[in-house]
């Protein structure tokens, strides 16, 4: 059996064959557990392991677990005493927050039974830097009512490995009667202290996070280009925020997704988190500049520490493409515009087959009303409801029961989420006696049949689909919500590629004066550029082009390049876009294979022929016919072809 106890300070240790930089860090590599889980980072560092409850000092129990189990794991974050033992617990409370003074150590010594040695002691106090080693032979049996340790057996000093601890079996993390223990033993020299060994780093992108290569760049700059086209079509400016926002600004806004917000670490002395979409943002910026009316566009980066679905394009830093109107106007009329918007967008980005879902908040706050949900529940309820696209029913249902809600309640609340159509539905629930008898369901359904009658006269109502079962989770919706779903090529499995929502309370968060009624849309760019890059490969090579160069100036004779230079710099004064070979005497046909890899339509040919007669020839890379252009005329003819 052995145990290992380490205090390091600047230097680096390697323990179990991993380098760790700290003891914290350190146990939670032996003990298999994420480093992130646990409360304080100097802390306890064993939190999940067993379910062992943390806590600071010694009046409170060891938990139920660890006691069955037999096993006991002290890791004190100020002296850093880790040990394992099995049946007794020495009474060793007292010196948890203070440093491992000499009488302590040996009254803890006396108290196991063993014999420990000290093998490195530096300076301080006397538990200031150490490394412990308890050993023995084989595995050893400890039943829970022996009162000590066996005493280990005698052993011969090994020499050290260098810049390594040689271990034959790192520890592990036990469950049941089983003990964080090696069974091998070890040598105590085999702990070595070594100082800045060389890292390995994994060379990829953080999780959740991907790199784009200039095809798919190429993809990416025609979709936000046709996104902003529809976007300023419809009269809109664009703004910028900030990527990184004050924690309280986001703080409760967006209900039980809060949890997936990035917040960054102490920053000057303000508390900052990278903001988990456009939304919210905006808000804060109307509020600070006093802007009561605007349309804007906004299209960065977004950021939410979810469980990344790459295939499917979920990520933790991915686009958004936002569409708002902020002011005072009459109802639906600048609601049914965001869903028009959405269907112009999807239909320029070939997107043949779609549905946009719309339901209401006051509608829904009506039915949980009818169905018996409490008040204090909706927000709560709203968010299991809407889990109803990616989750069966029964599932969402025992949510609800598991968030305190009656079963009874929860049945009637599966009837109605079952429900979709067109405004024939909404008839259908104004016979509803029980639902009309709530106000907010009543005012809810005359809004929905507005808004339909306005899809009609946009010609969209063909796209446009009543849903109960639609509830968008975030907290700031107060009307109208809606979520664009593909139905046709590559929608399985992609969810929504849009969604959006009316939120007249969100900027009087931030400035109580200063309430902005808001209706806006996103758009889901990296769902959407799955499918856009995946046409691509299937077009092959040359459906899209990753370069913008119309003109290659070229030469296949020597002692030319001057002269390509100054062709090249009379077309870029033009603003035509041109390359040249980076070679003095470049070969003919690899400027030839080049135009044809990369699409490149036409070639401005130098020749001494041509250079004697004052000009140079224009070749079509394709039909490869050929006319030759006085210098003074090239960019006039250039622009004529292109």
């Amino acid at each position: 059996m052995k145990a290992i106890v380490q205090r390091v300070s600047a230097a680096k240790v390697l323990v179990g064959g991993k380098l760790v930089s700290s003891i914290g860090r350190g146990l939670c590599v032996l003990l298999g557990i994420s480093h992130e889980d646990t409360s304080r980072e100097s802390d306890w560092m064993v939190k999940k392991l067993l379910n062992l409850r943390l806590f600071e000092d010694g009046d409170k129990p060891w938990t139920k677990s660890v006691m069955d189990s037999g096993l006991e794991i002290l890791c004190v974050s100020q002296f850093t005493l880790c040990y394992v033992l099995k049946g007794n617990k020495p009474d060793f409370h007292n010196a948890m927050m203070g440093d491992l003074s000499k009488p302590m150590y040996e009254q803890f010594l006396s108290q196991l039974g063993q014999q420990y040695k000290p093998e490195a002691i530096k300076g301080g106090t006397f538990g200031a830097y150490m490394n412990v080693v308890i050993e023995n032979d084989g595995p050893v049996t400890i039943p829970l009512d022996t009162p000590t340790l066996p005493p280990p057996k005698e052993r011969k000093p090994q020499n050290p490995p260098k810049n390594k601890m040689a271990v034959e079996e790192p520890l592990v993390a036990a469950s049941g009667g089983a003990s964080v223990i090696d069974q091998q033993p070890v040598a105590a020299a085999n702990v070595a202290i070594v100082k800045e060994p060389a890292q390995k780093f994994a060379l990829k992108p953080p999780k959740g996070m991907r790199d784009h290569n200039p095809l798919q760049m190429a993809v990416r700059e025609q979709l936000f280009s046709k996104i902003q086209a529809v976007f300023k079509r419809h009269g809109a400016v664009t703004i910028d925020t900030p990527v990184a926002e004050l924690r309280e600004t986001l703080s409760g806004k967006y209900g039980e997704d809060s949890k997936l917000i990035f917040d960054l670490e102490d920053q000057g002395g303000e508390l900052l988190s990278l903001r988990y979409d456009l939304t919210v943002p905006f808000a804060r910026y109307l509020a600070m500049n006093k802007i009561k009316q605007i349309k804007r566009y906004h299209i960065a980066r977004v950021y939410r520490r979810d469980q990344p679905y790459m295939t499917r394009g979920r990520y933790r830093e991915f686009y958004q493409c936002d569409f708002d109107i902020a002011g005072d106007y009459d109802l639906m009329i600048p609601d049914v515009e965001c869903l028009k918007i959405i269907s112009e967008i999807l239909t320029d980005l070939d997107m043949k087959k779609f549905v946009i879902k719309v339901n209401h908040r006051q509608l829904l706050d009506g039915m949980f009303a009818a169905c018996n949900v409490p008040l204090e529940k909706f927000r709560t309820i709203c968010s299991s409801v809407d889990k109803l696209d990616k989750t069966e029913w029964e599932e969402v249902k025992a949510e609800m029961i598991g968030k305190g809600l009656a079963e009874a309640a929860a049945d009637k609340i599966g009837k109605y989420v079952q429900l979709s159509g067109d405004i024939g539905l909404i008839d259908q629930l104004e016979q509803d006696a029980i639902l009309t008898a709530q106000k907010d369901a009543v005012e809810g359904l005359e809004a929905m049949k507005l808004l339909l009658k306005y899809c009609s006269i946009l010609g969209i109502n063909d796209k446009v689909s009543f849903d109960l079962s639609l509830a968008r989770g975030l907290d700031y919706y107060t009307g109208l919500i809606f979520e664009a779903v593909l139905t046709g090529e590559g929608g399985d499995g992609v969810g929504s590629v849009s969604g959006g929502g009316r939120y007249d309370g969100l900027v009087g968060m931030f400035s109580p004066k200063g309430m902005v009624p808001c209706v806006g849309l996103s758009i889901g760019i990296e769902r959407i550029f799955s499918i856009l890059e995946n046409r691509a490969k299937a077009l092959g090579s040359g459906a899209v082009r990753t370069i913008a160069t119309k003109i290659l100036v070229s030469s296949g004779q020597k002692n030319l390049l001057e002269e390509r230079m100054k062709v090249c710099n009379m077309l870029w004064n033009a603003g035509i876009p041109t390359e040249m070979m980076y070679k003095r005497d470049p070969k003919m046909l690899n400027q030839f294979q080049y135009c044809e890899h990369e699409q490149v339509p036409y070639l401005v040919i130098v020749g001494e022929d041509e250079r004697s007669n004052g000009g140079v020839k224009i070749r079509n890379a394709v039909s490869r016919d050929e006319v030759f252009v006085k210098y003074e005329n090239l960019v006039e003819e250039v622009n004529k072809i292109l």
